[in-house]
């Protein structure tokens, strides 16, 4: 059994960057980015880097909890009627063997449940051992003690300000990929991870021959006009995953467009994605409602949604 602690890390592990949030009740004590170098490979010399860079934060403590990235972590959501709990492990134990693509022996697996009217929603994650163990390896060898693994929606979500009532689409756009979640009524229904980040735009918009500094320029501050076409591929991408999930889950219509993730924070990219899909759409802010100690901070709110859903497993 985990300890949960008043001011646990929230370290959101990316391929890009590395952001960390420390929280004390609704104070947001410490709020840091950390760019990474190209030592995924080594996690020796990552640690050591992060190490380096961690020890200018006025960290208080160094437990933390981490996430995992979609790529390499199976998550559904099943339906179950109500039942005891001993019930419910037996029953979720053996869908969980018939769902994930290697032996149980060889993965973590844990899992929330959310009561549904008169059913109870299971969402389980479940990852290989030797992928979760390497992932967070380098966190260790910077000095975290890491105490507890979660998943990206289920942080995300956390942070969302309103009631997600009906169908809501979360797109949370990474440096290498984007990760899409489908939420009803407060429920993870599907997640889906796809090719398409930060990067793959920024390197679309060079070959129509923009200097790297000038791409990475709009892809931060550039019109809807600029990013129209480097966008198309990943709103390609969503309208396949809202038509599967409308025709999977025999849903008509999705109220809502979440984005976070740091290329939402240009309001471009809002404008295309309610212009292409006629929605609502909105741009997540995990800050809202809490206290800043360096309010220079907030405008960066976009990068920090599972870092902050990660501190606040435990607060």
């Amino acid at each position: 059994m985990l300890t949960f602690f008043k001011s646990p890390l929230g370290v959101d592990f990316g391929t890009g960057s590395l952001k960390i949030i420390q929280m004390q009740g609704k104070a947001v004590k410490v709020a840091a980015v950390v760019e990474l170098d190209d030592h995924r490979l080594d996690p020796d010399a990552l640690g050591r880097q992060l190490d380096a860079h961690i020890m200018g934060l006025g960290l208080r403590g160094r437990k933390a909890v981490v996430n995992t990235p979609g790529s390499h972590t199976f998550i559904r959501t099943v339906m179950f009627p109500r039942m005891p709990g001993k019930e419910l492990k037996e029953a979720l134990m053996w869908e969980v063997k018939r769902q994930i693509p290697y032996p149980l022996e060889n993965a973590i697996m844990d899992y929330v449940t959310t009561e549904s009217g008169n059913q109870v929603a299971v969402t389980f994650a479940a990852s290989e051992k030797h992928y979760a163990e390497g992932h967070i390896e380098p966190l260790r060898v910077a000095g975290l003690d890491v105490v507890a693994v979660d998943i990206n929606p289920l942080c995300i979500m956390r942070t969302l300000q309103h009631s997600t009532a009906g169908n809501v689409v979360v797109i949370d756009i990474g440096a290498l990929s984007t990760e899409i979640h489908i939420i009803k009524n407060g429920v993870l229904r599907i997640t889906r991870t796809v090719g398409t980040g930060g990067e793959r735009i920024r390197k679309r918009l060079q070959l129509d021959g923009m200097s790297e500094a000038d791409a990475q320029k709009q892809l931060r501050e550039g019109s809807k006009e600029t990013l129209s076409a480097p966008l198309s591929e990943l709103s390609l991408e969503l309208f396949r995953s809202i038509d599967y999930y409308k025709v999977h889950f025999k849903e008509m219509t999705i109220n809502e467009i979440i984005l976070t993730g740091g290329p939402s924070m240009n309001p471009a990219v809002k404008s295309f994605f309610a212009e292409t899909f006629g929605l609502p759409v909105s741009v997540n802010d995990p800050f809202a409602g809490l206290r800043l100690a360096d309010e220079g901070m907030r405008p960066l709110g976009p990068l920090f949604s599972i870092a902050v859903g990660l501190a606040r497993r435990s607060s």
